[in-house]
């Protein structure tokens, strides 16, 4: 096995190219793996053992079914085996050298599906645990005589250049862990399959943690001459700096039997019966589905009435108390709370409290909800805080970055009773520095984000849990930078400062207390008004309060399943290890099995479990279809061309307490159960599609289409076609617009026109900019000045308007309500007033 070390080197490398630890949403990158099967079949083309027919299909079908089930990059190596498998099956018996390049891609395939179990215990132990100090003194002693002076400070290196200061943190990830665990997995199982012997293995992993602080000293070498950190995480440096390690292993540790000890099992190995190798597929299939399950398994418990209590006492930002109306704008109505509370009331039964906080208090709710405190707890309500979670009420924690206002310091003193932390830092997308995405997994999905699409985060802290605790959510591919407390809100100053910890973070996670629950939350930001109905904010906050709206009913039965599931897979590896190559393969398939039945039991239980909350009355929606439509909001990045952005417009509504929901399909939009709002409409409608829309304002529907005349891809006039109504002359420059009196009522820079239907609004030479059809019970309204309603003209959501945005502003909430009214000739276009003086904190 002259080049099975690079081959398991270049394993870890394609393992690197593939996950979003560092790099999320990174294009697969096929070339570390071709690389790796080809110097894996050209190592293990000799060597490679075969096994029988039989074993070869059975094992060859479970892969299938396993990398048809799994998501990439998990499947890729269960492909890989039953690719191995299948090639088996046609060459066995005539190609004798096919067969031991199929065997060499079915081990491969196996190496890489034992790497994969280790992926989920890197995310959980690394989003919880960064920094290791206590290693920073043997560091400093590597590297003072190429540095010196340096010093050594709270577990930090302070090394003076010419013109910087840098200090260094000791991390699991600048150390390697990730690439550590993947070449230290393959490499243990390679060893063990080649009966290296016990001692082998151990001096391996000796070798492997030696070579960790090595390595990290000559990196901090590197980023000190270089003024960069990027070689700590990207995957080709970081792939790099572990090559000579492969090498040296190569030497050190080769891939053969220990004195005295069997060859690899063979072709002919057999178990003592078939009976056995039954056995142990079986201890290993529960042995597996119990671990499995021990993470998986999320208790449901019990639902409670659902009585939410807000504290307000506490709290001097985010308010629930101020109303979110058409006459109040500014910073400070946008950073409010008011809209979430409001929608919150359509599920739960909402209070706010503005009194201390007391057992007597608790006792009429269940769920306390406490969001960015800016003055600190009395002890004697943190007791009684936590004697009402142990007793089975929910807590729900709501912090930001960087310790703004102090909002971590007064949540960590309720936190730390739970073994959480909120810490004082910022985070962002580690390669970019801009805001970052969460994608909830595809396998072990905790039931918090069960109903969450992609969530665009604005800029949160990191949260620190307890080994033993839920991480809802682990945001991957994150820079997380301390507080600066010499700039305003925190934000560090330094941007390309070197100082940083990268990896998984935890941004929202549970721990189970007692009968009761605690969840904390890291971003504020993202349930202030303008970005509330953004889609993910609101399926989040219902999610998280849906979690700890549960008293617990099963404790202790996750620990239990662990300590049985790791008992059986003990058992299954000892039968499975006397038993040649047949117990292994009786071994793999049993677990592959167990693996994938408790998977989807578990997923199938979080579904009935944890359904998507029901409001219990009805919630005023207002639609916004984007399968037709053409506009920006901020769903998976900030906005940057204003022109094309929907945001101000779109979060305008809730002045009106209406509740806009982004759809992304027409159907969805028109089952909404509200009016439906089209924006520059640029896909063509199917005949389908129109008869539905047809039928939804037939009966009793609402719909407002607005158009830009420059959107030369329009699809506005197939909707209009079907009410006798279609677009008409383009009007250019600036334009005023008027009411039928003839008042003027704001201006157009540009406008089209519109035949058809009751005009209500026009522009220069008596062109219809607005007008309306009747269909039975339902309406169409079109307004061809969709520009008029970008972010471009109505400013930003903190926008303090000037008279010709109160305007603007005017004519959506007249469009909106007379969207909504059952009379909409008794809407008028009001005279805009004066925004009022600025309001007090109550």
């Amino acid at each position: 096995m002259n080049a099975a070390w690079i081959a398991l080197w270049l394993l870890a490398g394609a393992w690197l190219a593939a996950l979003d630890a560092f790099k999320p949403f990174q294009r697969p990158n096929p070339w570390w793996m071709f690389a790796a099967v080809v110097v894996g079949v050209w190592a293990l083309r000799r060597e490679a053992p075969v096994p029988r027919r039989g074993w070869a299909l059975v094992g060859g079908l479970t892969a299938l079914l396993a990398a048809l089930i799994l998501p990439a990059p998990f499947r890729d190596g269960f492909a890989l085996a039953a690719a191995g498998a299948a090639l088996h099956l046609i060459a066995a018996g005539r190609w004798r050298a096919v067969e031991r390049v199929a065997m060499a891609l079915a081990g491969l395939g196996i190496v890489w599906a034992l790497q994969a179990a280790l992926v989920p215990f890197f995310y959980h132990l690394a989003a919880r645990y960064h920094d290791i100090g206590a290693l920073t003194p043997l560091i400093y002693v590597l590297l003072e005589p190429f540095f010196h002076p340096m010093a050594l400070s709270g577990g930090d290196l302070f090394i003076p250049r010419a013109a910087h200061v840098y200090q260094c943190a000791t991390t699991w990830e600048r150390l390697g862990l990730l690439p550590a665990m993947l070449i230290g997995g393959g490499g243990v199982a390679a060893l063990l399959f080649a009966r290296a012997g016990a001692r082998r293995v151990l001096w391996f992993l000796l070798g492997l943690a030696l070579y960790l602080p090595v390595r990290y000293a000559v990196m901090v070498g590197i980023e000190v001459s270089t003024a960069s950190a990027v070689h700590y995480w990207d995957t080709l440096y970081l792939a790099l700096s572990f090559l000579p390690f492969a090498l040296i292993a190569q030497v050190a540790f080769p891939l053969a039997p220990a004195p005295g000890a069997e060859a690899a099992p063979s072709a002919t190995a057999r178990p003592r019966s078939p009976r056995a190798a039954a056995a142990t597929a079986l201890y290993a299939l529960a042995g597996a589905a119990l671990l499995v399950a021990g993470v998986a398994y999320h208790d449901p418990g019990a639902r409670k009435q659902g009585r939410v209590l807000i504290d307000e006492l506490h709290s001097d930002w985010e308010w629930t108390t101020e109303a979110f109306d058409t006459r109040w704008y500014g910073q400070r109505a946008g950073y409010n709370y008011y809209s979430m509370g409001q929608f919150l009331r359509y599920y739960y039964d909402v209070e706010t409290l503005r009194e201390p906080i007391t057992p007597e208090r608790l006792a009429r709710c269940d769920v306390l909800f406490i969001k960015t405190p800016t003055s600190p707890f009395a002890p004697e309500e943190i007791d009684a805080i936590e004697r009402f979670v142990r007793g089975g009420g929910g807590l729900l924690l709501i912090g930001d970055h960087t310790n703004v206002f102090g909002t971590s310091t007064y949540l960590n003193a309720i936190a730390r009773r739970f073994g959480m932390r909120f810490r004082y830092d910022s985070t962002y997308d580690l390669a970019s520095m801009a805001l970052s995405l969460y994608r909830p997994p595809a396998v072990f999905r905790h039931p918090v984000v069960l109903h969450l699409p992609p969530y665009l985060f604005a800029t949160s802290c990191s949260l620190t849990l307890p080994f033993f605790s839920e991480g809802s959510i682990l945001g991957y591919g994150l820079k997380s930078m301390d507080a600066d407390y010499s700039q305003v809100s925190y934000f560090p100053e330094d941007k390309a400062s070197t100082h940083y910890r990268f990896g998984v973070f935890v941004q929202a996670g549970g721990v189970r207390c007692g009968r009761g629950r605690v969840l904390g939350y890291t971003d504020s930001t993202c349930f202030s008004n303008f970005f509330m109905f953004v889609p993910g904010k609101p399926e989040l906050i219902l999610g998280m309060l849906d979690w700890v709206n549960r008293s617990n009913r099963r404790r202790g039965v996750n620990g239990l399943l662990l300590v049985l599931g790791a008992v059986l897979l003990a058992l299954a590896l000892r039968r499975g290890g006397r038993a040649g190559l047949s117990g292994a393969l009786a071994l793999a398939v049993g677990a592959t099995w167990g693996f994938l039945a408790a998977t989807g039991a578990c997923a199938a239980l979080d579904r009935r479990g944890y359904p998507e909350p029901a409001p219990h009355s009805k919630v005023p929606v207002v639609a916004f279809e984007w399968e037709h439509s053409r506009f920006d909001l901020p769903i998976f990045s900030l906005t940057p061309v204003a022109e094309r952005s929907l945001q101000t417009f779109y979060v305008w509504t809730q002045r009106l307490d209406l509740v806009p929901k982004l759809l992304p399909t027409l159907a969805e939009a028109l089952h909404a159960g509200g009016p439906v709002v089209l924006v520059n409409p640029g896909r063509s409608f199917t005949l389908a599609e129109l008869d539905s829309i047809t039928y939804f304002v037939r009966q009793g529907g609402r719909l407002l289409v607005l158009d830009d005349p420059r959107n030369v891809e329009s699809s506005t006039d197939q909707v209009l076609g079907v009410f006798n109504m279609r677009r008409d002359t383009v009007v250019v420059g600036p334009t005023p617009i008027r009411d039928r009196s003839g008042a003027i009522v704001g201006s157009s820079r540009w406008a089209g026109g519109v035949k058809g239907g009751e005009p209500l609004l026009f522009v220069k030479d008596s062109v219809a900019v607005a007008a309306e059809q009747t269909l039975e019970r339902g309406r169409v309204t079109v307004f061809m000045n969709s520009f008029a309603f970008s972010d471009q003209v109505m400013g930003a959501t903190g926008v303090s308007p000037d008279p010709i945005q109160q305007q603007i502003y005017a004519l959506e909430f007249w469009l909106l309500r007379r969207l909504t009214a059952p009379d909409p000739d008794a809407v008028r276009l009001a005279a805009i007033a004066p925004p009022p003086a600025a309001r007090g904190r109550r």
